[in-house]
């Protein structure tokens, strides 16, 4: 799987910005299910809706295709978005 993930909104808003760019056939198994349960949990999410919220274009490449999610920041850290972010920057 192959992941994007752009940054854009907030209360500043501005330009979309690449944030994190993963390939999860490189990564060790633990990493890359981290990443891609994240993927799929957003995937079943409804993204909040707020004019201040920092909002996230997630765009995925996999064995179904291309597809894009949109997920924003809610100050939730159940949020799946904060685990993808998190699993995406790991060294």
């Amino acid at each position: 799987m192959k992941i994007v993930i752009n940054r854009s909104g907030g209360l500043a808003g501005g330009e979309p910005e690449e944030v994190a760019r993963v390939d999860t056939s490189g990564l060790t198994p633990s990493r890359a299910e981290a990443i891609e349960g994240a993927v799929r949990e957003l995937r079943q999410r409804t993204p909040e809706i707020g004019a201040d919220l920092i909002q996230y274009e997630i765009v995925v490449q996999d064995r179904m295709g291309q597809s894009t999610i949109v997920a924003t920041e809610d100050g939730d850290p159940r949020n799946p978005v904060y685990k993808l972010l998190n699993a995406a920057s790991a060294p």
